[in-house]
């Protein structure tokens, strides 16, 4: 009886090796390695860049938050950003719309949306966290977003990650409504 080789039960939802390659970016958009998510908000949505280095739990609030907020995923590890007139929009590369890495399981296909604005950046840190964090911002492509740190491990790290994005967004229509 001749071995077979151990084929990965979640194996039919990877996307073939050659797709996982780095797609490159259209003229005008910013590559960033991170994950995204995005909130329905009304008929919009609002998204959140989960920025920090490989293991530290992008990946891991990104799946939390789209189990327990109803958050839909936008993009996992290779993210783009285009600004379109005042606002900075989120997508996935193309080549990975879809997958999310799971830690232990693999790489695994979800419901996910083509493109958010982008209204909050969050890094990853672990420990205590501040009560009253300090008002940090993010800069890309000459705009400025607001920027906090979350234990993507704490229990109700998805549930913090939910009100910050609501309000930043909240926030970001308040300044467009003043700016017109």
């Amino acid at each position: 009886m001749t071995e077979r080789p151990f084929a990965h039960p979640f194996a039919q939802m990877m996307p073939p090796r050659a797709h996982m390659s780095p797609a490159p970016p259209l003229a005008g958009e910013l590559p960033l390695h991170g994950s995204a998510v995005a909130y329905r908000l009304g008929r919009a949505s609002a998204a959140v860049l989960l920025q920090g280095p490989p293991g530290s739990g992008k990946s891991t609030l990104a799946l939390r938050a789209m189990r327990q907020t109803g958050a839909r995923l936008v993009g996992d590890d290779q993210l783009r950003l285009i600004r379109r007139g005042g606002r900075l929009m989120l997508r996935c590369a193309p080549n990975l719309a879809g997958f999310l890495h799971v830690a232990g399981v693999g790489i695994v296909r979800q419901p996910w949306l083509r493109t958010s604005p982008l209204v909050l950046v969050v890094r990853m840190g672990l420990g205590a966290l501040p009560l009253l964090p300090p008002r940090a911002r993010a800069r890309f492509l000459g705009m400025a977003l607001p920027c906090l740190t979350l234990n993507p491990f704490e229990a109700a790290a998805p549930e913090r990650l939910e009100l910050a994005v609501r309000h930043a967004a909240s926030d970001a229509c308040a300044a467009q409504r003043a700016a017109s």
